[in-house]
């Protein structure tokens, strides 16, 4: 998988991250969206969809890494109350459309206990034509 770095200072990690899975441009995310702003699980779904990648439509909570399927669009606390940040787990590594690729693994250690993280299962992911 290729990561996609979302624009510097804006929220578009899902636009970033449906780019990713769906082997197109954040920009050309936000063409069919028709906004720029932070995107919704539905709005996801949604884009997911258009794009021709499967995913399971409800997100599924979680505490550990540990509980994830091999392919899976996954959405972190943030530091913000109102806003999250979506990455893509592919394999053993996070891509992080902010901060880039890791282990995900990682993410266990990046979390409060307290803290509930929310996956979808992803079906299938375009492969580049």
């Amino acid at each position: 998988m290729k990561l996609i770095y979302q624009r510097q200072n804006s929220n578009m990690c899902g636009h970033a991250c449906v780019a990713m899975l769906a082997n197109t441009t954040p920009d050309r995310v936000a063409q069919v969206l028709g906004h720029k702003h932070p995107t919704a699980w539905r709005e996801l779904y949604t884009l997911l969809f258009h794009f021709g990648v499967v995913c399971e439509f409800e997100l599924v909570p979680c505490f550990s890494e540990r509980e994830f399927p091999p392919v899976a669009i996954v959405v972190l606390p943030s530091l913000c109350a109102t806003l999250k940040h979506v990455v893509v787990k592919y394999g053993d590594e996070i891509y992080d459309p902010a901060c880039g690729v890791y282990m995900a693994a990682s993410l266990e250690y990046s979390i409060k206990p307290t803290e509930v993280l929310k996956y979808a299962r992803v079906l299938n992911v375009r492969s580049p034509a």
